[in-house]
């Protein structure tokens, strides 16, 4: 695939947008598609002549454009010169009946002269391929329920890459943080924040679940290559408040054999700052060997009190905190401020979403741990991670 997604890409913006121009010069295209966007919720506006458009762009610029290359009277080519020329920002769709080629060469085109183009669609197009498409291209949202991911989990579809974590003191990759992907079949890679979200409590707590035995059974195999990492996972708050959930992760690690450190990362953590359960939980997991590390520490429901009463043992410093890190002065306090109270309390401090190389200076000399982000590595699939343990660990 080229520069730009083509309609199985599966990128574009995480939820719908709330307007639709569609410019083509045949009235029962335009009244399909208004009738398929109208449907899902989109306000579709559309034209059969170029002029229309254009004065109708000049007062309001829609979130998409849906644009046919083969017009009458104009070609789609001078569309999307205008569209440059009169610094359009939203995202653009074109499609046609003409050799795909065509498409493509459009498309290419309008990446060059700065466009957002969403992807190309071929006609004709029935309604099953060409709602794919939307959902494909940001256009439509993709409707997520518990039984969507569980079965996504059941055929394979989710699967996980690792950020790399480095020590800062030895210069060695020593762990990763397992972070899920979906192989979406119809809206293509999906990012956790694109259905996570969509879950209820039990489903995203079976999610879970199913997410901690590949991990578990990943640190197995490695395990029998010689390979020894520790790695993270993140789970929710409202499940280490579950009595059960201690007695599952320690069958979990007997019945998979693994060895390797494990974290758990705990997010939302609102959810059990005074619970019971929660404090007796976590100090069980200290007791079987495992780490508990606070998520996005400095940002949402993180707390003095939560380090007083839960017994946690590293601190995770939010990425807000870590930009621009070497000249933003009040970051710099922020971070020293956070670790001497790590260092304080006896907790490893790591830093997500290191940068540039400056950010990671700042870090070491700092005092920070542990740190992540995208200077140190990209998150990796599992057979490049471990030979990032392997040659850096």
């Amino acid at each position: 695939m080229g520069a730009w997604p083509d309609a199985s890409s599966g990128q574009g913006s995480p939820s719908a947008p709330k307007t639709v121009f569609v410019l083509d010069d045949e009235e029962s295209v335009l009244y399909f598609l208004r009738k398929i966007l109208d449907d899902s919720g989109l306000a579709a506006t559309t034209f059969s002549d170029v002029p229309a458009f254009e004065a109708a762009l000049s007062e309001r610029r829609p979130d998409f454009v849906m644009l046919d290359l083969a017009l009458h009277a104009d070609d789609g080519i001078g569309v999307l010169r205008h569209l440059a020329s009169v610094g359009y920002r939203g995202r653009i769709v074109v499609m046609s009946g003409i050799d795909d080629r065509v498409l493509e060469a459009a498309a290419r085109f309008g990446v060059e002269s700065g466009l957002d183009m969403a992807g190309r669609l071929q006609k004709p197009f029935d309604i099953p391929r060409l709602k794919a498409f939307l959902i494909g291209a940001g256009l439509m949202p993709l409707p997520i329920h518990d039984a969507d991911a569980h079965n996504a989990l059941a055929a394979g579809q989710l699967y996980h890459v690792y950020q790399p974590k480095l020590d800062l003191r030895s210069g060695r990759v020593v762990g990763g943080e397992a972070l899920v992907r979906w192989s979406h079949p119809v809206a293509g890679e999906l990012m956790p924040d694109r259905f996570l979200p969509c879950l209820s409590q039990q489903g995203l707590h079976d999610l879970t679940h199913g997410l901690m035995e590949a991990v578990l059974g990943q640190a197995r195999e490695w395990e029998s290559q010689g390979i020894d990492s520790q790695l993270s996972v993140n789970v929710p708050a409202s499940l280490i408040c579950e009595p059960g959930f201690f007695d599952w992760v320690k069958g979990l690690r007997r019945s998979t054999g693994a060895r390797s450190p494990l974290t758990l990362e705990v997010t939302e953590t609102d959810a059990c700052a005074s619970d019971l359960n929660a404090c007796m939980n976590i100090a069980r997991f200290r007791l079987l060997g495992l780490s508990i590390a606070i998520d996005d520490f400095g940002v949402g429901y993180s707390s003095l009190a939560r380090l007083r009463h839960l017994p946690i043992s590293e601190l995770k410093i939010d990425r807000s905190f870590v930009a621009g890190l070497a000249t933003d002065e009040i970051n710099q306090v922020i971070v020293k401020s956070v670790a001497m109270l790590a260092q304080g309390l006896r907790l490893k401090l790591t830093a997500e979403g290191v940068e540039d190389p400056a950010a990671l200076d700042h870090l070491r000399a700092l005092g920070c741990d542990y740190a992540q982000g995208y200077h140190i590595s990209r998150p990796l699939p599992a057979g490049a991670f471990a030979q990032a343990v392997r040659s850096k660990g």
